[in-house]
């Protein structure tokens, strides 16, 4: 646990105050995009948080303007600097000490329970993405100084009700709700909040409690770490040097649009013949999410995606998920991929690849799990949260 000193406090004070910006090209940008053509499928392994996950209160949250690669590792050797070193990006330093990562790592923590989190503006004065802003773009950025409309906690879409500001200091107290369930935080600055939310400014926040635990022995019998597994999937579009360049606003996503799974694009996730679960939040501005599983080669349909829950938590009894997911909003799933084993997956959204399963890994143990199959009630009656 970070133990604040009158430094941190002073540093808060002096930096509080993060205005809203659009994620506009950096400086002398082009604005031909990217052809997805150019960059390559399902090279790069999915980037998960499982044991990464950030516990603390008081925690500390910096917000920090840096560098990350998205795209392929091979697309940026052919970038000049500095975009070689990866996509500007404003993120989150989660946890004291901890480096800033897009999107920000998981903070957990436990239903009932207050969660107090400082957040400390670390984006510099002399911004890249801010200097890179077009003119429209810059009519969106404050005053540095004047006080933020800063992170909310997000059910779905909705501003959480349980959190409460104190904005002098940036200081946010998170009050859980009863009953474990999943929500996701980002800036709510009311002029560009979305816009901030694709530009890297956006985590998950789950909420655990006496029946789902997320640790062995848990009474739901829902797959834990490292089975349980976060997917923040996101619409991008780059420019030629790997910068991001504004979404079209249609709703449909267009044919130079590349799909961003836990920071990179179009990832793969070895998995063993097993239950694994899923935290999938549609962090796009515009896009929905109507998602499938297919065969990699035969195109045949794959397992069955079984939705238990949303942001309000665990359903009484698992469902197929057919619903679509617009942006903003979060679904809680199970995957058995039992009776693939050897085969490789695609997610897809619609017609448009997002990541691939791979079935390659070697089962550890037997999986005695929480089989949505058996469509038994998730969470007895004595454990409802609500």
């Amino acid at each position: 646990m970070h133990t604040f000193t009158r430094r941190d406090l002073l540093g808060l004070v002096a930096s509080v105050g993060l205005g809203a910006i659009v994620p506009w090209p950096v400086a002398d940008s082009s604005s031909t995009p990217l052809s997805i053509g150019c960059v390559p499928r399902f090279v790069t392994p999915l980037p998960v948080f499982a044991g990464r996950r950030v516990a603390e209160s008081p925690l500390l949250i910096g917000t920090c303007e840096f560098q990350q690669r998205i795209l392929p590792d091979q697309c940026y050797a052919r970038f000049p600097a500095p975009f070689n070193s990866g996509t500007y990006l404003w993120g989150y330093a989660i946890g004291s000490g901890a480096e800033p990562h897009y999107p920000g790592v998981t903070v957990e923590a436990r239903a009932g329970a207050v969660t107090r989190v400082m957040y400390r503006n670390e984006v510099p004065l002399a911004s890249t993405i801010q200097r890179g802003a077009s003119k429209d773009a810059r009519g969106f950025w404050a005053d540095p100084l004047r006080q933020p409309d800063a992170c909310q906690l997000y059910r779905g879409t909705t501003r959480s009700p349980f959190s409460a500001c104190q904005p002098a200091l940036s200081i946010y107290d998170y009050r859980n709700t009863p009953g474990a369930s999943a929500f996701w935080f980002g800036d709510g600055a009311p002029e560009a909040g979305h816009d901030l939310h694709s530009a890297g400014l956006a985590a998950m926040y789950l909420i655990r409690d006496e029946f789902d635990t997320g640790q062995v022995g848990s009474p739901s019998g829902l797959p834990i770490d490292p089975y349980e597994i976060e997917l923040v999937i996101q619409h991008h579009a780059f420019d030629l040097r790997g910068q991001f360049l504004p979404l079209d606003t249609n709703s449909q996503p267009t044919s130079d649009e590349l799909v961003a799974v836990n920071g990179r694009t179009w990832p793969f996730l070895d998995v063993e013949p097993r239950r694994y679960r899923f935290h999938v939040l549609n962090a796009s501005n515009q896009r929905s999410l109507r998602l499938n599983l297919r065969d990699s080669h035969t195109r045949a349909p794959g397992p069955v995606v079984w939705q238990i829950g949303g942001p309000t938590g665990l359903f009484d009894t698992p469902t197929r998920m057919s619903d679509t997911l617009g942006p903003g909003e979060s679904a809680d799933l199970i995957i058995d991929f039992a009776e693939t084993r050897g085969r490789t997956l695609t997610l897809t959204n619609e017609r448009v690849d997002v990541m691939q399963f791979r079935v390659t890994q070697r089962i550890m143990g037997r999986d005695v799990s929480y089989d949505p199959a058996s469509r038994e009630i998730l969470r007895p009656r004595s454990h409802l949260g609500w």
